[in-house]
């Protein structure tokens, strides 16, 4: 029969590693930038839809139109950033896209 100090002096020796520190916390750290992530990542998982993205968010869709319109003419004041990787991303003129944009750190174009 195992005894309850034999099987707990078993466990305790056992070499178990600690977990992993967590990533650091990004620089701009703030609930608007938080908010703006999330929404953000809701919006890529629904592949643009602002219908389901907002019914995912518990929102209504016009709050979401709200955040895209702010944070739109944000970005037009202060340069249009790459969804992926965050970096200042180059406007590509084309005749039938406006507002199409690519990013020379990833190579990602999309629209904003």
């Amino acid at each position: 029969m195992i005894s309850v100090r034999t099987l707990l002096s078993e466990l305790t020796d056992l070499d178990v590693e600690a977990p992993p520190p967590p990533p650091p916390a990004p620089r701009d750290a703030t609930l608007a930038t938080a908010v703006r992530r999330h929404i953000e990542a809701v919006l890529r998982e629904c592949h643009g839809n602002q219908v389901r993205a907002a019914a995912r968010l518990g929102i209504v869709r016009s709050t979401l139109t709200k955040y895209l319109t702010r944070w739109r003419a944000a970005d037009a004041r202060d340069g249009v950033r790459c969804v992926h990787c965050a970096a200042k991303a180059e406007w590509v003129a084309r005749p039938h896209d406006q507002g199409y944009y690519r990013c020379p750190a990833c190579r990602v174009g999309f629209l904003a």
